[in-house]
């Protein structure tokens, strides 16, 4: 079994998205074609709150494998302008 590791920094606003092949896999489409799909729809849902992202997303599965979300947004950055001393 071959393990990678990876880093990405992640900005004020940008949300990471883990989830289990449930979500994206189904028996008559190739898993690239589930990728895809969630990739479009989470593009489309990036404003949303988090948990109206995951209910959108999860619409996405075909209930026939279990599916498990983690969604993880680092908070936007505040204007300094907008403090007040």
């Amino acid at each position: 079994l071959l393990r990678t590791t990876h880093t990405h920094v992640l900005g004020p606003g940008d949300t990471l998205l883990l989830y289990t092949d449930g979500l994206i896999e189904t028996p008559s489409a190739p898993i690239d074609e589930g990728q895809r799909r969630l990739a479009a729809e989470a593009a489309l849902c990036r404003r949303r709150s988090l948990p109206d992202l995951l209910r959108v997303l999860q619409g996405l599965s075909d209930h026939r494998d279990d599916t498990a979300m983690l969604a993880f947004r680092v908070d936007e950055e505040e204007d300094p302008a907008d403090e007040e001393d």
